[in-house]
């Protein structure tokens, strides 16, 4: 069995959902890991809207791919990364 070979879409997070997926697939991907960021995947969204999941399914199966991960490995907590840090001190 072949392994599908996805694209993270977090790199093209300023461009639409849709525009990405277009891009992914004629750059010849299977399938991409989504960002909590953007507008790639939105968890507040798909928290609050019941169809909001769904209608990411059909933009996907309307390029022929898939989703095969969810990713908000970006995001962070640290209080360092929060603040403003003056190395020059």
């Amino acid at each position: 069995m072949a392994r599908p070979v996805t694209l993270f879409t977090g790199q093209w997070a300023d461009l639409g959902f849709d525009e990405i997926c277009r891009k992914a697939k004629s750059f010849g991907y299977d399938g991409v890991e989504l960002p909590c960021w953007g507008d790639h995947f939105e968890v507040d969204k798909a928290l609050k809207d019941k169809n909001y999941v769904k209608t990411r399914w059909e933009i996907l199966r309307g390029h022929g791919l898939k989703a095969f991960a969810i990713s908000n490995g970006v995001i962070t907590t640290s209080p360092v990364s929060q603040s403003t840090v003056n190395i020059d001190n």
